[in-house]
């Protein structure tokens, strides 16, 4: 408070769709919200018998209130259903959320990651927000970043963006990717 730095609650959650596992944004408002994320994050984890414990929809409801819906990153189910389940998907989202629900728009490597949630957000009438996915602070670190997500988890990322962009820097690739 001292610096006027506000921390913003929240946390990428596994959210079980159509028997496939995806990531979705929940963010908490206020004192409410931070108690029923805590609690949708040990009921994930008691109820859940798989290797990424996953929320399903139920869950979402059942801890809704104070929760703020971000439709997710490039591994949300938004954006590897079918466009058609992908909307239903997200208006049930919208239901559950009463409001707060956003389009999460991200810019983290050198695909397309903008043009389904953009195209949700129309149709369904919802505002976005950009977001930065963040793996590492510093731009200089990005050639490390392979490396160390195939030996933790026998994958890597295409990407080297995925550092701690300054708000002017998020902003210039929005601006340079959306036109505007």
């Amino acid at each position: 408070k001292k610096v006027g730095i506000k921390p913003i609650i929240g946390q990428e959650i596994y959210i079980n769709q159509a028997g496939k596992v995806g990531h979705l944004t929940i963010v908490a408002d206020g004192d409410s919200g931070v108690k029923n994320l805590i609690r949708l994050t040990n009921h994930v984890h008691k109820s859940s018998h798989t290797k990424r414990p996953s929320a399903i929809l139920s869950d979402l409801q059942k801890f809704s209130k104070g929760l703020i819906c971000l439709t997710g990153c490039p591994a949300a189910p938004t954006n590897w259903l079918e466009e058609s389940e992908a909307l239903k998907f997200v208006a049930g989202l919208k239901s559950i959320f009463d409001g707060r629900v956003y389009a999460e728009i991200m810019f983290p490597g050198e695909s397309d990651t903008w043009t389904r949630p953009l195209f949700i957000a129309k149709k369904l009438g919802l505002k976005s927000v950009i977001t930065n996915d963040v793996h590492f602070p510093y731009e200089t670190d990005g050639e490390l970043h392979p490396i160390l997500t195939t030996m933790k988890a026998a994958f890597s990322y295409n990407s080297t963006r995925l550092w701690l962009k300054s708000p002017q820097e998020i902003m210039d690739i929005a601006t340079s990717v959306l036109d505007i």
